[in-house]
C-alpha cells in the first residue's frame, strides 16, 4: 500500500526557493546597484546620478540593504532545512550553521551603518589603498571594525550551512540545480577568504578574486530560486508475504 509524500518535502522546497530569491536580490543590491550607479554617473555627468564625495557614501547603504536581504535569505534557508529534517534528520547541522550565520549578517549590518556614518574620514584614510581599509575603519570606530570582522566569519559559517544543505537537497530531490548551487556557494566560500585576507595584508591577485565574488554571489542563489525539484516518490508499506502452504 502506498503512503503519501511527506509534507516536509514540499514545504522545504518552497522555503529553499524563497531563500534563493532573497539571496539573489541581496547580491544584486550589494554588487550590481553600486556598479550601475557608477556607470550612470560616469556616462551622464551632471545628470540625476552624480558621484558622491566618497564612494563609501553610496556603498554603505547598499551594503546595509544587501545585508538585510541576505539575512532574510539565511532565515529562509535555515527554516527550509529545519522543515526538511523532519523527513531526513541529516539537515539539522545545516540548519544550525545557517542560524549562526544569521547573527553574522546582523553584525555586518551594524558595521555598514558605522562605515556610512564615518564615510568621509574613512575614505580620507584609505586613499585608494585596499589593504588599509580595515585599519582605517578600526581607527574611525573599533566597534564597527570588530563587528565587521566577526560578522564576516559568522556569515561565512552560515554560507557553509547553505552549501551543505544544498548538497543534501540535491541528493534528496535528485536536483542538478541544487547541486550546482551548492558547488557555487562552496567556491564563493573559498574565494571570499582571499579578499578578506587582503584587508590585512596585500595580496597580488585580489582584483581577480573580487571580480569573481559578485558573479558567484548572484548566480548561486539564482540556481536555487529557479530549481524545479522532483519530490521523492511515495514508498510502499510492506505487508505480509502471501502464504505458499497448500490449503488444509
Amino acid at each position: 500500500m502506498a503512503y503519501p509524500v511527506h509534507p516536509a518535502w514540499k514545504r522545504g522546497t518552497q522555503w529553499l526557493n524563497a531563500g534563493g530569491i532573497f539571496g539573489a536580490v541581496g547580491g544584486l543590491v550589494v554588487f550590481a546597484l553600486p556598479l550601475l550607479f557608477v556607470a550612470l554617473a560616469k556616462y551622464n555627468p551632471g545628470g540625476f546620478f552624480v558621484f558622491a564625495s566618497s564612494p563609501i557614501q553610496f556603498t554603505g547603504p547598499s551594503l546595509l540593504a544587501g545585508s538585510a536581504l541576505t539575512l532574510v535569505s539565511l532565515f529562509c534557508y535555515r527554516w527550509a532545512y529545519s522543515v526538511l529534517r523532519r523527513a531526513r534528520p541529516g539537515y539539522w547541522g545545516a540548519s544550525v550553521l545557517c542560524l549562526i550565520g544569521s547573527s553574522g549578517l546582523i553584525l555586518i549590518a551594524v558595521a555598514a551603518a558605522v562605515v556610512f556614518g564615518g564615510a568621509a574620514s574613512i575614505e580620507a584614510c584609505v586613499q585608494g589603498s585596499y589593504s588599509s581599509a580595515l585599519s582605517c575603519v578600526e581607527s574611525a570606530s573599533p566597534v564597527g571594525a570588530y563587528a565587521g570582522v566577526l560578522g564576516f566569519w559568522l556569515g561565512w559559517v552560515g554560507a557553509v550551512g547553505i552549501a551543505i544543505g544544498l548538497f543534501l537537497a540535491s541528493s534528496s530531490f535528485r536536483s542538478a540545480a541544487y547541486l550546482a548551487g551548492g558547488v557555487l556557494y562552496a567556491i564563493l566560500l573559498a574565494v571570499l577568504v582571499g579578499p578578506f585576507a587582503g584587508l590585512v595584508h596585500p595580496l597580488p591577485d585580489i582584483p581577480y578574486l573580487l571580480a569573481a565574488v559578485p558573479v558567484l554571489a548572484i548566480l548561486a542563489p539564482i540556481l536555487v530560486a529557479v530549481a524545479r525539484p522532483t519530490l521523492p516518490a511515495p514508498g510502499v508499506v510492506p505487508g505480509p508475504e502471501p502464504s505458499t502452504a497448500p490449503p488444509a
